[in-house]
C-alpha cells in the first residue's frame, strides 16, 4: 500500500481548542517520527510500567463516568460488530489485543490529531469542541479524506501529555486519525442506532401543562 505524498504530509498535530473505525491506506514507515513516537508511547502505556525511549511510562488511564446499562449494551454491541468485521472471534484474546494495538497506532493513519482543552474548561466548552471536531471531519471529507475520532486514546492522558510536553493544566479530550481509507470490511460496518423514542421526549398539550 502507498500513501500519496507521504514524505510531505505525514505528521502529528496538536489541536487546541457515530463512531467510525477506518483503516487507512498508506505506508506507516513513512509517517513522521512524532506520530510514530506517540503510538509507541501509548502502546507502552497499555503494557503497564515499561521503558519507552529511556523513560518509564505507566498505565495512565482517566476513568470515564459510569454509563447507563443501555449505553453499555450498545457499546458492547458496537465493539462486537467491529471485531466481527475484522474476523476476530469473541474468545480470541490475541486478536483483541491486536485490535487495541491497531487503535493506539491510529489504525495506520499518516496523521494523528490530539484535541485538548484547559483543565478547568467549563462544561459548555466541550460542546464547542465537539462542533470544532465535526467541522474538521467535514473538511477532511471535502478533501476526499477519511477520519476516525478516538475517545479511547484519552484513557492514557498522562502518557499523551508527557509525550507532547503538556502540563497538568491541559485536558486531553480525544484523538483523531486521518488519511485515505482502505476498502476494508470493517470500514463498511455501521453500528445500530438507538430508536428515536429511546432518547427523545415529545411534549404535547397534555404533558406540558404547567411548563
Amino acid at each position: 500500500m502507498h500513501w500519496p505524498g507521504a514524505h510531505a504530509h505525514h505528521n502529528l498535530l496538536r489541536v487546541c481548542g457515530a463512531p467510525v473505525y477506518p483503516l487507512f491506506d498508506g505506508d506507516e514507515t513513512a509517517c513522521a517520527p512524532g506520530r510514530i513516537g506517540l503510538s509507541d508511547a501509548l502502546r507502552c502505556a497499555v503494557g503497564g510500567r515499561r521503558v519507552c525511549g529511556g523513560a518509564g511510562v505507566g498505565i495512565l488511564r482517566d476513568e470515564p463516568a459510569e454509563l447507563p446499562p443501555s449505553h453499555e449494551e450498545r457499546a458492547r454491541a458496537a465493539s462486537a460488530g467491529v471485531h466481527a468485521a475484522k474476523g476476530i472471534a469473541q474468545d480470541d484474546a490475541a486478536g483483541r489485543r491486536q485490535h487495541l494495538r491497531d487503535n493506539l497506532r491510529f489504525y495506520g493513519a499518516p496523521v494523528a490529531m490530539i484535541f485538548h482543552l484547559p483543565a478547568n474548561a467549563a462544561p459548555g466548552t466541550f460542546l464547542e469542541m465537539g462542533f470544532f471536531i465535526q467541522n474538521v471531519m467535514l473538511g477532511l471529507v471535502a478533501r476526499g479524506l477519511a477520519s476516525c475520532p478516538q475517545a479511547s486514546v484519552a484513557g492514557y492522558s498522562d502518557a499523551i501529555r508527557a509525550f507532547l510536553g503538556f502540563g497538568s493544566d491541559r485536558l486531553i479530550v480525544c484523538g483523531m486519525s486521518a488519511g485515505y481509507a482502505e476498502t476494508a470490511p470493517v470500514n463498511a460496518f455501521a453500528p445500530e442506532r438507538a430508536p428515536l423514542e429511546d432518547y427523545t421526549q415529545w411534549l404535547d398539550g397534555s404533558s406540558s401543562q404547567g411548563v
